[in-house]
């Protein structure tokens, strides 16, 4: 799509949400499957949010080798692990309906009460996720990505590449929550950006535009490779 102006993004459209799931599901399970095969394991980390869901009930119902894939999400609302609003929630669900060992899920939040706890925690169990094999990231109509938002006071060590940790706090006006950060992110081998809808598809081509990740912080994933799956 020429009016992206970036040599960095491959973006593929389609007509529907449906036609979309079937080529993108397709695609991270030809590409889990290469990487398996030369590597033996994966890690793949998915986004949350309501977007995804329909994705998540027909990627968890593949027949692949699941014992050998690491699943995590790229960050989570610091919300009771059995809220409505948690991420981590939808994606034991879906393994658990479709038979999936929950042992290769690496949740961000976990069982713990205290958020710095988990960001301590973090920096040593994630380490098993690194580097990720596929990061498969969302985005809002405001260009957040994971959890990474413009009026977040924090953003900035967020995306900082001097941040040491693996996860690190997030805010928003709905939720305190906990986030992976841009440098263990970069560490994706494989990256795609999974949007729907013109709304979304015009703040992607304003992000292109604009080059600021304070601004639009998906702008932080636009300067290297990525694969965006779109549909109206």
């Amino acid at each position: 799509m020429s009016e992206f102006n970036n040599k960095f993004i491959k973006f593929h459209s389609f007509k529907s949400e449906y036609d979309l799931n079937k080529e993108f599901i397709s695609i991270i399970k030809d590409k889990l499957n290469e990487i398996m095969m030369n590597k033996n394991s994966a890690n793949i980390i998915l986004p949350g949010g309501s977007s995804i869901i329909n994705f998540y009930k027909i990627f968890f119902n593949l027949k692949l080798n699941w014992d050998k894939i690491r699943i995590s999400i790229t960050d989570e609302r610091w919300v009771d692990s059995n809220s409505k609003d948690s991420n981590e929630k939808k994606i034991i669900e879906s393994l658990n309906e479709n038979k999936i060992d929950t042992v290769n899920f690496f949740p961000l939040k976990g069982d713990h009460k205290i958020i710095k706890h988990a960001i301590v925690n973090n920096n040593i169990y994630l380490k098993k996720i690194l580097p990720i094999s596929i990061l498969v990231l969302g985005m809002g109509k405001d260009g957040h990505t994971a959890s990474f938002f413009k009026r977040d006071s924090n953003l900035v060590k967020l995306l900082s590449t001097d941040n040491q940790n693996i996860t690190d706090i997030a805010s928003n006006i709905d939720y305190k929550r906990i986030t992976y950060t841009k440098r263990a992110l970069f560490s994706a081998e494989n990256t795609y950006l999974y949007i729907k809808g013109y709304d979304k598809l015009n703040t992607l081509k304003e992000a292109v535009k604009v080059k600021n990740e304070k601004t639009y912080p998906i702008s932080a994933f636009l300067n290297k490779p990525i694969s965006v799956y779109w549909s109206e």
